[in-house]
């Protein structure tokens, strides 16, 4: 599958559900290409805005899933 915004909105709907029974929203904002790789660029909001534990979530959450699919990620950052 191709990296494109709209793929990684589809394959960030799969787990959406779980952010958002805990009170989140994840908010897809774009995709750059640098040299070292693809770096997704993402928003937590709701509960995810106050909660300690949304580094992990954004880590070992959101970025394993979706380097998963596309290796060529090399990170996603919250903005």
């Amino acid at each position: 599958m191709e990296l494109t915004d709209l793929n990684v909105n589809n394959v960030l709907n799969e787990i959406r559900p779980y952010i958002e029974a805990d009170g989140g929203y994840l908010e897809f904002v774009s995709i750059d290409y640098l040299e070292e790789g693809a770096v997704v660029f993402v928003k937590l909001l709701g509960a995810c805005e106050s909660c300690a534990m949304s580094s992990m979530t954004l880590k070992q959450g959101i970025e394993t899933h979706l380097q998963a699919q596309w290796p060529e990620i090399s990170q996603v950052i919250q903005v």
